[in-house]
């Protein structure tokens, strides 16, 4: 989506949702592409060194220029789901958490090594300045600990920890804020001072 000058976009697969804005754009649209044409896209941004890109647009078409490369992709016929509704406002009650992105994801990393599957739910108890990622598989138990910014009450949650990392890998900043309102509901994580405003919304999952 773009609008007043923000560029939007926005991803789900049903369990977990991303979106990321810039600003600094011109023009107006709201439309739904395809994942592959999206990847292909990132792939040549990510080879580029601050080239700029264009965009372009037909009544069934998008095309990003992006130096001597363009891409062009065809708009999808399909109800997007209003993401907006999903995304928790922050409220004074809620919890907030503040930790190294770098150890966070060494830690689950190093949890998972007696997972048969990375599509593990593991345990994460937030307490006074620590954090405790814990996971049990019949192959026995694993945990590991990572220090926190928090203050607060000590409480327990259970998320993806393939989703987790998959989040976690792909940012550069080195500080990830988490946030929720309730332990049982959605949470938001999002990198502090970021390139580019981004949070991602995760259910939690049962143990």
């Amino acid at each position: 989506e773009i609008k007043e000058g923000r560029w939007t976009v926005v991803a789900t697969d049903g369990y977990r949702l991303c979106n990321a804005s810039v600003s600094g754009v011109v023009g107006n649209d709201r439309i739904l592409l395809p994942y592959k044409g999206i990847r292909d896209v990132a792939a040549i941004l990510r080879e580029t060194d601050g080239d700029t890109v264009t965009y372009m647009r037909d009544e069934t078409h998008r095309f990003f220029a992006i130096g001597s490369r363009q891409i062009m992709m065809r708009t999808l016929e399909a109800n997007f789901p209003a993401w907006e509704r999903f995304v928790p406002a922050v409220e004074p009650t809620g919890v907030m958490v503040d930790f190294d992105r770098i150890a966070l994801l060494d830690a689950l990393r190093r949890t998972l090594l007696l997972a048969d599957k990375t599509d593990r739910a593991v345990a994460l108890t937030f307490d006074r300045g620590m954090a405790t990622i814990a996971l049990r598989t019949p192959e026995g138990e694993s945990a590991a600990q990572v220090a926190v910014v928090y203050d607060g009450p000590a409480f327990t949650t259970a998320f993806s920890a393939e989703y987790l990392i998959d989040f976690l890998a792909v940012l550069d900043e080195e500080r990830v804020t988490y946030r929720h309102h309730d332990p049982e509901r959605q949470a938001v994580l999002s990198p502090v001072d970021p390139r580019v405003e981004t949070q991602y919304i995760l259910m939690p999952r049962r143990l």
